[in-house]
């Protein structure tokens, strides 16, 4: 069977869940397209990256509506085209807690081939914000533009 995608299609999806390592993803005729910076229950148009036999890669070009269970984000530099340090502060800090507790039962699953298991409720952080101790920077000759509309015709 062949993949019901093809490398720069662009789709309109809606996201059905979230996969390990914070991607969204969508089945499409039972083929996995993971999508980056994606939540469930959003509605996005997408482009196909990646394309592999039993899955693809895709990215946001535009959200054409917000998930249900969406918030709003508490950085200002959070979101499609900016910072990208935080996958799911749109996303309430509960459901994040349930959603990695139902990775770490899939990984179990899925790789670890358990049946007879139960996982215990992740005990949720005192502060869910202000604790991270890592900062990463990247250094360049030439400036970064969050779109190619931002880029000026004539660079310095």
């Amino acid at each position: 069977m062949s993949a019901p995608v093809k490398k720069g299609q662009e789709l309109e999806v809606r996201i059905s869940g979230l996969a390990f390592g914070g991607k969204g993803f969508v089945k499409i005729d039972d083929f996995m397209v993971f999508v980056e910076r994606a939540i469930p229950g959003q509605l996005v148009r997408i482009r196909i990256g990646k394309k592999r036999s039993s899955y693809a890669e895709a990215r946001v070009l535009e959200l054409l509506e917000e998930s249900p269970r969406a918030v709003q984000p508490q950085c200002p530099h959070f979101g499609l085209n900016k910072c990208g340090g935080c996958l799911w502060q749109n996303l309430p800090y509960a459901d994040q807690l349930g959603y990695k507790q139902q990775q770490v039962t899939d990984c179990l699953q899925r790789i670890g081939g358990f049946t007879d298991f139960q996982v215990q409720p992740i005990l949720p952080a005192e502060n869910s914000y202000f604790y991270r101790n890592k900062m990463e920077f990247s250094f360049g000759d030439r400036p970064w533009y969050p779109t190619k509309e931002d880029i000026p015709e004539i660079r310095p």
